[in-house]
């Protein structure tokens, strides 16, 4: 929506996302239910169009506004439809097992109201609008019931769920379809306490993403804790979204926001292993960023839901919230923005490969900004002279940025698209791809090439490789638990080679062991002829008994104007310890 911030207001009470699976889990409050408004005031200093800051008006501009697009959002209740911004949503998904009659589940819900109309809520008024204003708006709910706060004027955020009503909305939205139709984004704007992926809820849904190439977008939960990294967000497939805050200062959203998730989490493997990550090679679960504070939001007061008190709003359907903090509202911006992607897609490319999973979180990725104290944690290898970067190249704390739509249209849409084979071929200095390379390492041709042509000095080039993780779901079992296995995770790497004296020689390479999604972003320091390289390296490991003959994974490229927190690649050894030390001073 033509969402605003109110600047200096922002108070950090609770997490809007730290919706618990079990009883006696943390819950806390989140300011909104008591700073209501009729009407946003958008003549405070310095407020925000947050929907241009993102970039959205350039898709806006050549007529993407999400029309062609569906997007699902999946959490505890359904969405106040009554609400004059979100009249539009008219699906709502949940199970029809018989055993939840009489319980909450459907029940609406206040923090599912300010979500939805963050992703789409529509209205005649600019600050009504979300990003994907015009996208086709699902409601699925997966709480049977909340638990009441110790005081029942506040929110809660606490609520109870199982495997059979926790699936049967992925299902729908993903798998079986509303009336032949499924959703093309799903949002997940809530939490749970799991950080290595191993949760079979987690499992559930990268299992489903790895079926039907869906986007899921999860926040990365409110604790503010580094290796903390939860619920979906924890897993593979889906963007792990973090949020940015207004420190009050003329640049806002320029950090992280102090309650927002980050850091290397654990690996868990399908065999029991346990691998505590570390700087250098962990897995780095935070994709992108996006604003998480100081939002004003359709608000829903009745007493269903979170909502334990009197209605404060006397069943008015023109109400906001003010100050909402959380990344579950940095999560909903993404899959807003998502929706504009695939709203292009659609009209562009006929959907398909350019709205698969794999590209649409490349893409977005690629195109992020990156914020001041972005960490590359490139090494030189002191003989062969190739900057390294073993832990993915993405930022613990960042990701690969705050997302940036306008850059994302042009890597998009005015990019190299449609490269043959998805075998590699020409691709220009800015496109994306969906490609496959080949597992067969026994003839030597286990990579495709890329050939970026002429690049300048002093851009930056980006580029973002992401792949599923082979997970199934095979249904519930008697106790109505998810049954998931892991199946195959394959290693993949990107290389970038440099034409020097008539001769092709490696200069720079992201490997990691444990991520499925892995970034080159750095200062070029010379015109040159450049080739991008993505390798297949082997498999972390791989249960299944016909090994996939080829990895398909989606690839996104951009070269830029530099921005001030570039990585550049003329420094020498000493950049681990400089660019280390300056994150040693970040205000966390």
């Amino acid at each position: 929506m033509r969402l605003h911030l109110r600047q200096n207001v922002f108070s950090f009470i609770g997490a809007t996302t730290m919706l618990c699976l079990t009883v006696g889990s943390r819950a806390d409050s989140i300011l909104g239910k008591n700073d209501i408004v009729s009407t946003p005031n958008f003549n405070l200093p310095n407020s925000i169009d947050i929907n241009s800051f993102l970039g959205a008006d350039t898709f806006y501009n050549a007529g993407y506004t999400g029309t062609r697009a569906t997007v699902s959002n999946i959490e505890a209740g359904y969405i106040w439809n009554l609400h004059d911004g979100l009249t539009n949503v008219t699906t709502f998904l949940q199970s029809n097992d018989p055993s939840f009659a009489g319980t909450q589940l459907g029940s609406y819900d206040q923090h599912a109201t300010w979500v939805g109309q963050a992703i789409a809520g529509q209205g005649t008024q600019d600050y009504q609008k979300g990003i994907a204003y015009n996208a086709t708006l699902w409601s699925g709910a997966i709480a049977y019931s909340w638990v009441a706060p110790s005081n029942p004027a506040d929110y809660s955020t606490n609520f109870n769920f199982n495997g059979t009503s926790f699936i049967a909305p992925y299902l729908a939205s993903m798998q079986t379809g509303v009336s032949g139709k499924t959703a093309d984004v799903i949002n997940s704007s809530w939490s749970f306490n799991n950080t290595d992926g191993s949760s079979p809820l987690t499992m559930s849904v990268d299992a489903l993403v790895n079926a039907t190439h869906k986007i899921v977008v999860s926040s990365v939960g409110n604790q503010g804790n580094f290796n903390q990294v939860q619920g979906l967000a924890a897993g593979y497939n889906a963007i792990a979204v973090g949020a940015t805050f207004n420190d009050g200062s003329g640049s806002p959203y320029q950090s992280l926001a102090p309650f927002s998730n980050n850091g290397f989490n654990d690996y868990s493997g399908p065999d029991g292993s346990l691998f505590t990550d570390n700087f250098s090679t962990g897995r780095a679960l935070v994709d992108l960023l996006a604003p998480g504070t100081d939002t004003q939001l359709a608000t829903y007061g009745g007493v269903s839901g979170g909502n334990f008190n009197t209605d404060p709003t006397g069943g008015a359907t023109n109400q906001y919230a003010n100050s909402l903090p959380g990344t579950s509202i940095a999560s909903a911006f993404v899959s807003g923005g998502a929706s504009l992607l695939v709203d292009a897609g659609y009209s562009q490319f006929g959907g398909g490969n350019a709205i698969d999973n794999r590209v649409i979180k490349a893409v977005l990725m690629a195109s992020a900004t990156q914020l001041p104290y972005w960490y590359c944690g490139y090494t030189q290898d002191p003989v062969t002279g190739v900057y390294s970067v073993n832990n993915g190249g993405m930022d613990f704390y960042q990701g690969a940025g705050q997302m940036n739509l306008d850059t994302a249209y042009q890597v998009y849409l005015q990019g190299t698209t449609g490269i043959a084979g998805g075998k590699g071929g020409y691709a220009g200095a800015t496109g994306w791809d969906l490609g496959t390379v080949s597992t067969d390492t026994t003839d030597g041709i286990n990579f495709n090439v890329y050939d970026l042509g002429e690049l300048g000095a002093n851009n930056v080039f980006t580029t973002v490789l992401t792949w599923n993780v082979d997970r199934s779901y095979l249904g519930l079992d008697t106790n109505g638990n998810p049954i998931t296995t892991d199946n195959e995770f394959a290693n993949l790497d990107l290389l970038l080679f440099e034409m020097v004296n008539g001769s092709w020689t490696e200069i720079a390479e992201s490997l990691s062991t444990y991520n499925n999604t892995i970034e080159l972003s750095f200062g070029l320091t010379q015109d040159a002829y450049y080739e991008l390289i993505v390798r297949y390296s082997g498999e972390r490991y791989d249960t299944l008994a016909t090994p996939p003959s080829g990895i398909t994974y989606g690839l996104a490229w951009n070269t830029s104007v530099p921005e001030p927190n570039s990585c550049a690649l003329y420094a020498t050894t000493s950049l681990f310890a400089i660019t280390f030390a300056i994150r040693r001073r970040r205000s966390r």
